[in-house]
């Protein structure tokens, strides 16, 4: 998994809510057993500030990021990616520096 990347969650009970997983963590960051990502909610789910909240797509989707609910996942429950959102990477850091430092 590469940063950036869109995994489904892999979570049962949380997927019809938050169906994607943002993976956050730098590629830099090798070698330990877990990622830090953040959820993708469903559009209507949700609402949020779009600087912290930025609206992305996948899969011809639109969903909150939920740069707040940040978290650690074991890496070995993640499959494989289904897109990638390195495109929105402006919007992804500025979500995450909003979160940490407010501005």
């Amino acid at each position: 998994m590469r940063q950036f990347d869109v995994v489904a969650n892999p979570d049962a009970d949380e997927r019809e809510f938050r169906p994607y997983l943002v993976i956050l963590q730098s590629d830099l960051v090798s070698g330990l057993s877990s990622t830090v990502v953040a959820p993708l909610v469903v559009l209507d789910r949700m609402s949020g500030a779009t600087r912290m909240n930025p609206i992305l797509r996948i899969e011809g989707q639109e969903f909150w990021l939920a740069a707040h609910e940040l978290f650690a996942v074991d890496r070995r429950v993640l499959r494989s990616a289904v897109g990638s959102l390195a495109d929105e990477r402006d919007a992804i850091i500025k979500a995450i520096d909003f979160v940490f430092s407010g501005y």
